[in-house]
């Protein structure tokens, strides 16, 4: 029966041949219907290995399908039994042949349908468990090439088709519209290709024919106008490039510009391009042109010859690309001033691989500005020029008008200063129509007026020396009158322009004080001339700053700044020499210069405004804790004690170091709190020592010694307990020290009358009458054992007894000893025995 099938042919059977092939064999309907899956299957088998039945033969092996009345269940057996011995019993068949029958038949169930997901899902899991995107991508890849051919037949003779017909025909083929879409396209592409090649364009009989197959295939009229473009547009753009550059090279008169025009035109409509396109080529056009221009000016700007860059060659460049500026407006309609910037906008901002800096947009911008302005003569045109250069270059108004500056001031300038230098009246008119032919706008012409009038001014003072000669002084009025400068602004310019000479006078003056001032080396002269203070020549200074036409307050803040200059490395050596411990009499001396040439010279209340609230007026180098070292350093080497001086000298010298302590903590901007406190600590260390001192000194404080610690104590307002606790304190460890000095020698040996040494005796002898004179108690106050005290004792005795003999040592002159040493009576009786022995001996 099947052989009897593929003999007619499936699309010529028929119910009714399965009743007369039923007789032929004898089958009843019963047992037809039996055989109809093995049937389907021979079938199925013959058509995938037959090469002669394609894909569009799938309508009829599904109508065969249906004539058989197949179960689904049955119908997925018979296809993936066929699967499973697909390579071996049938070496002609296709697997991609017979996945596409497959599904194509599954989809007959119902493409939406569960039957047909169930079918595809067993199928796909034979398949090694492929998806189902997979699997219809493998449907359609086997299909495509029929279809491929189907659609060359349709752009052919699209009049023999119609859409819908197509339409069924791609969905019996399984493929979708995204894939067709893109098949349409292409092969419409193609065939527009084909009619441009013959003569590029398309005329009126290929349109209507394009139209048709648009029609046919589906294609919309936004994607066929589009899909034109993307043909014609390259021929289109060739034509514009040619057009323009040969427009270049014309006059612009409508002689040779109408016919341009209308060439152009046609051209445009015979391949038609619309609005929207044409725009956009002709942007890319002018861009491509302008690139070949500024790329002439961009190679020079970076490899410039030894001499700088060729401006010719720039300016030559930026011509070009103006010039093709005015083609492309008088050539098209490109409306309002506002639209056609568009146009031009950027186009010399160099191409993606080949972008131009900021530094060479300015290099080029300045190079087409310095040939606009080589006649000193900026025109309406130029201006105008300018401004769409600026444009092109994308350029900012503010780095234009900067590279505009560039050029414009040193020509200003060097105007302004030669009508300053003739010797002719001033013309205010003729700098008006200067400004005016280079458009230079009133405020920067002031501000152009204000620098060349300092330039003037500094070239004045260079040639005159240390102030202006009349002449100058009269050129100088001039020049500010006849640029219309105020009284103010010509004193400011006079004030900033003139400031360091200024100051270069006032370092001269303070170094000449300075060096007068120093010549005093005594602490002697200092305190005769302390009164009078060092006095800084001001009257010189007063006259050169009216000389130099300077304001008070400049110059009063110029001396201010310039003293600080001056005196702060002369503090930072003080305080080096200080650190170093080098000789402090003369540091001392330096330091009461250096104040006093601070409170005349330095105006310490308007220093002390002007500096920097975290640092010290005039000596900003210097640290808190440094300033603070220096003031304690002044503090010690006024109240220090010398042999040399007597009563009187040290009272004045000490007066006069601790009347700088204020100016000092003032020049140095120290905490008031702060001074006053080390003033306490430190005052009250030296008062003590200053004690000591004198009792190593003198073993005594004297009535004129009591009256220095006096002094010293009001001077530096101690307290008087604290004071008098001081010095009875510093006697204590004076005496205790000489204690510990003697221990040793006493303690050393017996004393006898032979033992005796002159220095034991005479140390002994001061420190009894030392105690006794200060009024010390030997147990309370300086804890002498008794031991020490009885030796002391038969020490002195027997110097008196060596000394004076026998009736020396009588009975009145050892009850004084011994009352001086604080012994008991019974202590000295055993020492008065051994002493008589001593006494029978001699």
């Amino acid at each position: 029966m099947a052989n009897e099938i593929l003999k007619k042919g499936i699309v010529n059977v028929k119910s009714d041949d399965f009743l007369e092939w039923g007789k032929k064999f004898y089958l009843q309907e019963k047992e037809i219907k039996e055989m109809n899956s093995a049937i389907y299957k021979r079938v199925l088998k013959n058509a995938i290995s037959d090469k002669n039945f394609g894909p569009f033969e799938v309508e009829n092996l599904i109508r065969f399908k249906q004539m058989l009345q197949i179960e689904t269940d049955a119908l997925s057996n018979v296809h993936l039994e066929l699967l499973a011995d697909f390579n071996t019993l049938e070496p002609n068949m296709e697997m991609e042949k017979y996945v596409f029958f497959t599904e194509r038949v599954f989809s007959s169930e119902g493409s939406v349908s569960k039957a047909y997901h169930e079918l595809c899902s067993k199928f796909r899991e034979k398949l090694e468990n492929i998806t189902q995107m997979a699997l219809l991508k493998r449907v359609c890849n086997y299909s495509k090439p029929y279809y491929e051919e189907l659609i060359k037949k349709v752009i052919e003779n699209p009049s023999e088709f119609n859409a819908e017909a197509l339409m069924r025909t791609r969905r019996k083929l399984g493929i979708s519209e995204v894939v067709s879409g893109g098949m349409h396209l292409s092969k419409y592409q193609e065939k527009i290709f084909e009619i441009v090649k013959k003569s590029n364009k398309i005329d009126l009989k290929e349109k209507q024919y394009l139209a048709k197959i648009r029609g046919v295939l589906g294609i919309s009229q936004f994607e066929a106008d589009r899909t034109i473009e993307s043909v014609t547009s390259p021929i289109y753009r060739q034509i514009l490039e040619k057009s323009l550059e040969q427009a270049m090279k014309m006059d612009l008169v409508d002689s040779n510009i109408e016919p341009l025009k209308l060439n152009l035109q046609e051209r445009k409509d015979s391949l038609h391009l619309g609005k929207m396109i044409s725009e956009s080529i002709l942007k890319e056009t002018i861009r491509k042109i302008a690139q070949k221009c500024i790329d002439r000016a961009v190679f020079t700007v970076r490899n410039p010859p030894s001499g700088g860059p060729d401006n010719s060659i720039i300016t030559n460049a930026i011509k070009e690309v103006l010039r093709l500026r005015e083609v492309v407006f008088c050539i098209f309609d490109l409306g309002s001033e506002i639209d056609k910037r568009k146009y031009f906008g950027g186009v010399l901002c160099g191409s993606a691989s080949n972008r131009i800096s900021a530094l060479e947009k300015k290099a080029i911008y300045g190079c087409y500005l310095s040939h606009c302005l080589k006649e000193n003569v900026l025109s309406e045109e130029c201006r105008a020029m300018l401004w769409e250069l600026n444009m092109m270059l994308e350029l900012g108004e503010k780095e234009g008008y900067a590279v505009y500056l560039e050029k414009i001031r040193p020509m200003v300038e060097s105007k302004l200063i030669e009508m300053a230098q003739a010797n002719e009246p001033w013309d205010q008119n003729k700098v008006a129509v200067f400004a005016k032919n280079l458009a230079i706008p009133q405020s920067l012409l002031e501000e152009l007026s204000i620098e060349a009038y300092a330039t003037q001014l500094g070239a004045e003072i260079r040639a005159s020396g240390t102030s202006f000669t009349d002449s100058s002084k009269i050129k100088l009025e001039k020049m500010a009158k006849g640029l219309g400068l105020s009284k103010a602004e010509v004193e400011e310019l006079h004030d900033l322009t003139l400031d360091p000479h200024y100051r270069s006078a006032i370092g001269a003056v303070l170094q000449a004080t300075w060096a007068d001032s120093h010549k005093k080396a005594e602490i002697g002269e200092l305190i005769k001339d302390g009164a009078e203070g060092i006095k800084v020549a001001i009257g010189p200074l007063e006259i050169l700053r009216v000389k130099l036409g300077m304001s008070y307050e400049r110059a009063n803040e110029a001396y201010i700044e310039a003293f600080a200059d001056f005196v702060g490395p002369k503090w930072e050596e003080i305080y080096q020499a200080i650190q170093l411990g080098q000789d402090s009499e003369e540091n001392f001396i330096d330091l009461l210069c250096l104040i006093q040439f601070c409170e005349e010279g330095g105006k310490m209340g308007e220093m002390r405004e002007v500096a920097p609230s975290n640092t010290f007026s005039g000596v900003s180098s210097l640290t808190h804790l440094q300033g603070e070292k220096i003031y304690t350093f002044l503090l010690k080497c006024g109240l220090g004690y010398s042999d040399e001086e007597g009563g009187e000298g040290f009272t004045a010298k000490a007066e006069f170091a601790l009347n700088k302590l204020d100016s000092l903590a003032e020049i140095l901007a120290m905490d008031r709190k702060r001074a006053k406190e080390i003033k306490k600590k430190e005052g009250l260390n030296l008062f003590g020592e200053y004690a000591s001192s004198v009792l190593e000194a003198k073993w005594a404080l004297s009535e004129r010694d009591l009256e220095v610690l006096k002094f010293i104590q009001e001077k530096l307002n101690l307290t008087p307990i604290i004071c008098g606790e001081t010095i009875n304190r510093t006697k204590k460890t004076f005496l205790r020290g000489k204690m510990n000095e003697i221990s040793p020698l006493l303690l050393s040996k017996q004393p006898s009358i032979s033992s005796v040494e002159d220095e034991s005796i005479a140390l002994c002898s001061k420190i009894r009458n030392a105690v006794k004179s200060m009024g010390l108690l030997w147990r309370e106050d300086l804890a002498v054992p008794d031991e020490l005290r009885k030796r002391m004792f038969v020490i002195e005795a027997f110097y008196i007894l060596y000394s004076q003999g026998k009736n020396g040592l009588n009975k009145d002159v050892l009850e004084d000893l011994r009352s001086s040493l604080d012994l008991k009576k019974e202590d000295v009786d055993e020492i008065r025995s051994m002493l008589m022995k001593e006494v029978s001996s001699i």
